[in-house]
């Protein structure tokens, strides 16, 4: 993860925030009791800001539920919390903080997951755009922005679209410094 995020940990816990880095195996897995771990956490997160005026943390923490209820296959809730999310995404934007490039990533990746299993392209599409604003404003969401969109030109069937994008993503990241995008865009672009 960016240093960006990593560094933020310390002072959320003081301000009493929990957190909880999941870690992944070789290939990039996740233990499933951490992903019920995280969903916990992250539901619990959602009902302590739903009264609160903090959209950025609010999109962020849909999203981040979106993509946990992802990881343990529930769809049906996946699409919910990322609705939930693109709706504060719809009434907030343009972003304001960068760190809100975790919720608008996740919308866009949940959606993606979704459109594979038959969902609607439109809602890709949309989370796709909000991630290019996001991208356009702040930097470090370049290589999501890239790794996303070039994950939507192949499910449309376009691998040379998808191609540019990807090295697009690769190119941010290494300039950025953020070796996991840069991992998971060398990977796609060695397939």
């Amino acid at each position: 993860e960016h240093p960006a995020i990593l560094n933020a940990l310390p002072l959320a816990a003081r301000l009493g925030a929990e957190a909880t880095i999941v870690g992944v195996d070789r290939e990039g897995r996740v233990d499933p009791a951490a992903v019920e771990d995280a969903v916990r956490l992250l539901e619990h997160a959602v009902v302590l800001l739903e009264d609160t005026t903090d959209h950025p943390t609010r999109i962020d923490m849909h999203g981040l539920l979106a993509l946990a209820r992802l990881a343990r296959n529930d769809l049906a809730a996946a699409e919910r919390s990322a609705r939930e999310a693109a709706a504060l995404i719809a009434k907030t934007s343009p972003p304001t903080v960068y760190p809100q490039y975790l919720g608008y990533a996740a919308v866009a990746e949940t959606f993606l997951a979704l459109l594979r299993q038959g969902g609607s392209d439109a809602d890709a599409k949309r989370a796709l755009r909000n991630l290019h604003t996001y991208r356009r404003i702040f930097p470090i969401g370049r290589p999501q922005a890239w790794r996303h969109q070039g994950s939507y030109e192949e499910l449309r069937g376009n691998r040379r679209k998808a191609r540019r994008s990807w090295e697009k993503g690769l190119a941010s990241a290494t300039a950025l410094g953020i070796p996991y995008e840069k991992d998971l865009l060398r990977r796609l672009l060695a397939r």
